[in-house]
C-alpha cells in the first residue's frame, strides 16, 4: 500500500523500498531484502542523493555478508567508498566498519583490526554515535588474536560507549568469555546469567 502511495511522489519511493529491504531483513528474508535494497539504491542513484546511495550499499554489503556473498560485498564496499565525498564521516566509518567484518569472518584478523581502527578513528574526530558496535567488534578481534593486553585495555574504553541494555549484554557477554579464558569461572558465569537476564528482558532473541 505505502508502496503504491510512494509512486506518487517519487522522491519517497526509494525511502519506502529501503525501509521494506529493513524490514524484510529483520526477518531473515535476505534475498528479497536484496532486491529491494537494490531497487532503493538505482533510484536514489537517479536522484543523485549520494548519502542514501551509501546507506543502501552499505546494507547491501550487510545482506550480502549474511549469506557469505563475500565477493559481492566487497564490490558494494567499493562502491560506497567511490561515492563518498571528502566529508562523508559517517558513510566512511560505516564501511571500514563493514570491511572489518568480513575480513574477520574468513579470519583475516589483522586487516579486520586495521579497518576497525579507521572507523573508530573516523567516529572519534567527528563525533559519530555508535561506537559501541566497532569497541564491539575490535573486542571480538582482540580476542581471537589472544592479546589480552590490549582486550583488556580496550573493554574499560568499550565500556565508556555502551548507552543501550543491548550493548550492556554484549559487553557482559565479551567479558565473560575473557574470564572463562583464564578459568574465572565465578565470573564467566555471573556474566553470562547477567547478559541473559538483560537480554530475556529486552526480548532480544538473535543476541540472546
Amino acid at each position: 500500500e505505502l508502496l503504491k502511495v510512494s509512486e506518487e511522489y517519487s522522491n519517497y519511493k526509494p525511502k519506502v523500498l529501503y525501509n521494506i529491504a529493513m524490514s524484510l531483513y529483520n526477518i531473515y528474508k535476505i534475498s528479497e531484502a536484496i532486491e529491494y535494497a537494490k531497487q532503493s539504491k538505482i533510484l536514489y542513484l537517479k536522484l543523485h542523493e549520494w548519502e542514501k546511495v551509501g546507506d543502501c550499499y552499505n546494507l547491501l554489503i550487510v545482506l550480502n555478508r549474511e549469506i557469505k556473498n563475500y565477493s559481492m560485498a566487497e564490490t558494494y564496499l567499493e562502491k560506497g567508498f567511490k561515492i563518498a565525498k571528502s566529508d562523508s564521516f559517517e558513510l566512511k566509518a560505516k564501511l571500514y566498519h563493514n570491511y572489518s567484518l568480513i575480513y574477520f569472518d574468513q579470519g583475516r584478523y589483522k586487516e579486520a583490526l586495521d579497518y576497525v581502527n579507521k572507523s573508530i578513528k573516523i567516529k572519534k574526530e567527528n563525533s559519530i554515535p555508535e561506537m559501541f558496535v566497532s569497541y564491539k567488534l575490535k573486542l571480538n578481534i582482540l580476542f581471537n588474536i589472544d592479546d589480552l593486553l590490549l582486550l583488556n585495555k580496550t573493554l574499560k574504553i568499550a565500556s565508556e560507549f555502551i548507552n543501550t541494555k543491548i550493548h550492556e549484554a554484549q559487553y557482559l557477554y565479551i567479558e565473560s568469555k575473557k574470564h572463562y579464558f583464564l578459568g574465572e569461572m565465578d565470573l564467566y558465569e555471573s556474566n553470562i546469567n547477567k547478559a541473559i537476564k538483560i537480554l530475556q528482558g529486552q526480548k532480544s532473541w538473535k543476541e540472546l
